[in-house]
């Protein structure tokens, strides 16, 4: 799990710090300019424009996350689908390690699928463009 964690923490860290600092300054200075408190703007302001670079880097960081999972499993686990892959490629067989595969990566589709539907669900059309 901290191979893993630590493989879809980064992504999504850099990319939302990222889409905090596109914030408009004229946008920021005016809701600065009504008093808004720092979680307002935040909320109000800030987080709305940084959630497409958020869900870009949750895309990114699902593929990875998969990915660091079935390492983790390969170097220290006795069971799980890299356990699967690792077992079947002592004992060479191929049908075992071809489908473990082939679920690792419907798996990572799937993944990446809920988190675009996330983003269809959360961010508005016009922030999509960008």
């Amino acid at each position: 799990m901290a191979i893993t964690f630590i493989i879809a923490f980064f992504p999504i860290v850099i990319t939302t710090a990222r889409g905090l600092a596109e914030v408009e300054p004229e946008l920021l200075d005016l809701v600065r300019t009504v008093r808004a408190t720092r979680w307002q703007v935040f909320r109000k302001i800030q987080l709305p424009s940084a959630l497409p670079y958020l869900l870009s880097g949750m895309r990114v960081a699902a593929v990875l996350a998969i990915a660091g999972t079935v390492v983790g499993e390969f170097v220290g686990s006795e069971a799980g689908l890299g356990f699967v892959i690792m077992s079947a490629q002592g004992t060479l067989d191929t049908p075992v390690m071809v489908m473990a595969l082939i679920l690792v990566t419907l798996v990572g589709v799937a993944l990446y699928g809920l988190v675009v539907l996330l983003e269809h669900l959360v961010v508005t059309e016009d922030a999509r463009l960008r």
